[in-house]
């Protein structure tokens, strides 16, 4: 039985023309019956160079044009919708803020915080300014420094923080004679 089966195998997948020596050469004489010769690039030899047909191909005539670059079209096209990238960069800012505010509550500032902190004091935003004031005042992530949460406190009183003179007005109890010469000098 296993004889038969071998023998009625081996003529299925013998060719009368082929005289292929591998399984690889005997698909290829397979693909070359059944496309008159033709070998597609998938099966042709890869040492070969990948051309559609075995012919040469004829050189391409030359022609002498010139080309110019309009003027009126874009060399770079941007595929980033910008209201897209614009939201993306308020969404990563109010993270950073978040993450800012966060940090500041549980005492564990680090430069990062500590810069975002400082780029929203220096756009004048008003809780930014209060923060950094009670960050100066406590010394919390920075070294305390008393006159200038004063001048912190009272900028925050300008852009309409509650209780920013009221606790202005604490700090400045519990300044050093020097210090108040050094506010009143430089005010």
């Amino acid at each position: 039985m296993k004889k038969i089966v071998f023998i009625i195998l081996s003529l299925m997948f013998a060719a009368p023309e082929s005289s292929a020596n591998s399984l690889d050469e005997l698909y290829r004489d397979l693909i070359r019956a059944d496309n008159e010769g033709y070998l597609p690039l998938f099966v042709k030899n890869r040492k070969v160079p990948d051309i559609l047909s075995d012919d040469k191909i004829p050189a391409a005539p030359k022609t002498t044009t010139t080309t110019t670059t309009p003027t009126d079209v874009p060399q770079e096209v941007s595929f980033v919708d910008p209201r897209q990238k614009e939201a993306e960069t308020a969404k990563a800012e109010a993270l950073a803020w978040e993450n800012a505010i966060k940090a500041i509550q549980e005492n564990r500032v680090t430069p990062v915080e500590l810069e975002e902190i400082i780029k929203r004091v220096e756009q004048n935003n008003p809780r930014a300014v209060e923060i950094y004031a009670w960050m100066l005042t406590k010394g919390v992530g920075v070294k305390q420094n008393l006159i200038k949460a004063f001048q912190l406190y009272q900028q925050a009183a300008k852009l309409g923080v509650l209780n920013a003179e009221n606790n202005a007005a604490q700090i400045y109890r519990v300044l050093s004679p020097d210090e108040r010469a050094y506010l009143a000098k430089n005010s």
